[in-house]
C-alpha cells in the first residue's frame, strides 16, 4: 500500500514473467516500425521537413503553427543527418507511452491485466497506420501519457520529485500542443474537487510544479504576445471555427468524435471477448475509489470536452488530434471487466496480436510502397520524392548562378524540402496561408540575393502575382516519379511494367544581382 492505495508487486514470478514479456513485446515493437519505414519508405513526411527547415532558421519561442517545443524537437532529427531517423523518433515516442501506461495499470492492476492494458491500446489503427509522422500529435502522445502517471504518482505519494516531474511535463506537452488544455480541466478539477487533491494545497510540491510549469510555458506567452497570438488564429483556420457551420454539422461533428474512437478499438474489443470473455470474480486484488475516479475523469473527461467543443462550435476535429486521449482506454476496460487471465488465453492474445500486426505490415507496405505511388490519384498522404527533386533544382541553380542559395519561396512542402537538402540551408518562406506573409520583410535581401521559387503543377500560384514587379527567369516544370525505394520500383517495373504515378513540379529563379 502507497498512501492507502495499493501497489501490485512485479517482484514475484508471475509478476517477473509479464515485466519480462513487456520488455521483450516493446523491443519487437521498437524493431518492426522503426526500421520497416527506415529501410522501406522512400522519403520522410512533410512535417519533419517544414519544422527542421523552420528550426534551421529560427530558434524561437513561439512559431506562426505551433508553441515551440514540438517544433524544436522535430527539427532536432536533423542532427541525425538523416531526416529518415525520424521513423525511430516517433516509435521512441510510442515506446514511452507503452511504458508510462503499463507503470500506471501496475500501481492498481495485477501485471497480467497491466500489461494487457497496454497490448488494448497498441494494436490499434492509431499505432499501426498513424505513428510514422514525427509532429507534434506523436510527442503529445508520450507526454500526455507522462503527465497522466505522473500526476496520479504526485497525488499519491505526494513527492516533490514527482510534483517537479509533472510540471516539466505539463510545460512541455502545452509547448507541444495548446490543445493539452484538454486535458489540464479534468485535472484541475480531480484536484478542487477531490480529497487527496485538496490535501495537495498543504504540501510545497503542487507550488514547485505550477512555478516550473509558469517558468516553461512564460517565454511563449510573451512571444504570442509581441506576434498578434498569431498560432491561434492558425488553430482557428484548422478547426474552421470562423466558419458558419449548418445545424448539422453541430450534430454531424461530435458523433465523428465518437465514431473516430469507437472504430478505433474494434480489433482490441475483439481480442477482449474472444479470449478473456471469462472474467474474474474471485480475484483478490482490489481497486480503491481513488483509482476509479482517477481513470474515470483523466479518460473520458477530455474527450468529452472536445465533444462538447464540437457540438457548440461545428468544428471539424481532425483524427490525429484525438490520438493522446485514447492512452486510459485500455486500463479502463481492463479494470472493468476484471477478465480472468491465465497463461494459456494470455498466449492466444499474444498469437492475435501478432497476427494483427503482421496484416497492419502487410497493409502499411501495400499502401505506402504500392498503392499511394503508383494507383492513388493524389499526393495527400505520402511522402514527397524531395531529394530527387531538391537535388534537380538546386542543380540547376548552380549552374546557371556560381552563388549559395539564401531564399526559397514556394509553399511549406516544397520550400523546405529545397532548405533541408541544401547544405546552405536557405531560408524557406512559406507563401502559405498557415503562415505570415514573410515575403516583404525579405524582399530588398531577395532582390539581392535572389531565390528560388517553387510550386505544384503547371499552372502559377496566385502568390507570384506578390512578386510580379521582380525579375524571375529560367521557367521551367518538370515530372519526378513519386517516392519508391529504387530497387522496389525496378521490381514493379519488371513485375507488371507499370511505373510510379508523376507529379509535377515547376520552378524558377530570381536572379542575384550583380552575377
Amino acid at each position: 500500500m502507497i498512501n492507502g492505495f495499493t501497489m501490485h508487486n512485479t517482484d514475484t514470478k508471475d509478476g517477473k514473467f509479464y515485466s519480462n514479456v513487456f520488455i521483450i513485446f516493446c523491443a519487437i515493437w521498437f524493431i518492426i516500425w522503426s526500421f520497416i519505414p527506415f529501410f522501406l519508405f522512400e522519403g520522410v513526411f512533410c512535417d519533419v521537413l517544414e519544422y527542421t527547415a523552420l528550426v534551421n532558421h529560427d530558434f524561437s519561442w513561439g512559431y506562426d503553427k505551433q508553441p515551440y517545443f514540438g517544433v524544436w524537437l522535430t527539427g532536432a532529427t536533423s542532427l541525425f543527418g538523416d531526416l529518415q531517423f525520424s521513423y525511430l523518433c516517433c516509435q521512441l515516442c510510442v515506446i514511452i507511452t507503452a511504458f508510462a501506461i503499463w507503470k500506471l495499470a501496475s500501481y492498481f492492476l495485477p501485471p497480467a491485466q497491466s500489461l494487457l492494458s497496454v497490448i488494448f491500446i497498441l494494436i490499434t489503427p492509431t499505432y499501426f497506420f498513424f505513428s510514422f509522422v514525427f509532429c507534434q500529435n506523436i510527442i503529445l502522445q508520450a507526454l500526455w501519457a507522462l503527465i497522466l502517471l505522473y500526476f496520479y504518482r504526485s497525488l499519491v505519494k505526494q513527492k516533490a520529485i514527482d510534483w517537479l516531474l509533472l510540471g516539466l511535463f505539463c510545460g512541455l506537452g502545452l509547448m507541444t500542443k495548446y490543445f493539452t488544455v484538454f486535458l489540464f480541466v479534468p485535472m484541475a478539477l480531480f484536484i478542487i474537487f477531490s480529497k487527496e487533491g485538496r490535501a495537495s494545497f498543504s504540501k510545497a510540491g503542487i507550488y514547485l510544479c505550477a512555478i516550473l510549469f509558469l517558468l516553461i510555458i512564460l517565454p511563449n506567452f510573451i512571444w504570442l504576445l509581441n506576434n498578434d497570438f498569431i498560432a491561434f488564429t492558425y488553430g482557428i483556420n484548422v478547426a474552421k471555427l470562423d466558419a458558419n457551420p449548418t445545424i448539422l454539422y453541430h450534430i454531424l461533428s461530435p458523433l465523428h468524435v465518437v465514431g473516430l474512437v469507437v472504430a478505433n478499438f474494434i480489433i482490441s474489443i475483439i481480442m477482449l471477448f474472444s479470449f478473456f470473455s471469462k472474467r474474474d470474480s474471485t480475484s483478490t486484488y482490489s481497486i480503491s475509489s481513488f483509482d476509479k475516479k482517477y481513470i474515470n475523469l483523466m479518460c473520458f473527461s477530455p474527450l468529452l470536452l472536445i465533444i462538447i467543443f464540437a457540438f457548440i462550435e461545428g468544428s471539424y476535429i481532425k483524427m490525429e488530434w484525438l490520438f493522446p486521449t485514447i492512452g486510459l482506454f485500455g486500463i479502463f476496460a481492463i479494470m472493468y471487466w476484471r477478465p480472468s487471465i491465465t497463461r494459456k488465453n494470455f498466449t492466444k492474445a499474444i498469437i492475435y496480436s501478432a497476427a494483427i500486426t503482421v496484416l497492419a505490415i502487410v497493409v502499411n507496405l501495400f499502401a505506402l510502397m504500392y498503392y499511394f505511388p503508383y494507383k492513388y490519384p493524389t499526393m495527400y498522404i505520402m511522402p514527397l520524392p524531395a531529394n530527387n527533386i531538391a537535388k534537380d533544382v538546386l542543380k540547376e541553380w548552380y549552374k546557371a548562378y556560381h552563388t549559395p542559395i539564401k531564399f526559397v519561396l514556394g509553399p511549406i512542402h516544397f520550400s523546405s524540402m529545397v532548405s533541408n537538402f541544401d547544405q546552405n540551408h536557405p531560408r524557406a518562406i512559406y507563401m502559405d496561408s498557415d503562415y505570415r506573409d514573410l515575403y516583404p520583410e525579405y524582399k530588398s535581401a531577395i532582390d539581392k540575393y535572389g531565390a528560388i521559387l517553387i510550386w505544384y503543377g503547371k499552372e502559377s500560384p496566385k502568390w507570384l502575382n506578390e512578386i510580379e514587379d521582380t525579375k524571375i527567369l529560367d521557367y521551367q516544370t518538370k515530372s519526378y516519379n513519386r517516392a519508391v525505394k529504387p530497387w522496389f520500383e525496378k521490381l514493379i517495373k519488371k513485375w507488371t511494367g507499370e511505373s510510379p504515378r508523376t507529379i509535377e513540379v515547376s520552378f524558377a529563379f530570381i536572379p542575384p544581382k550583380d552575377i
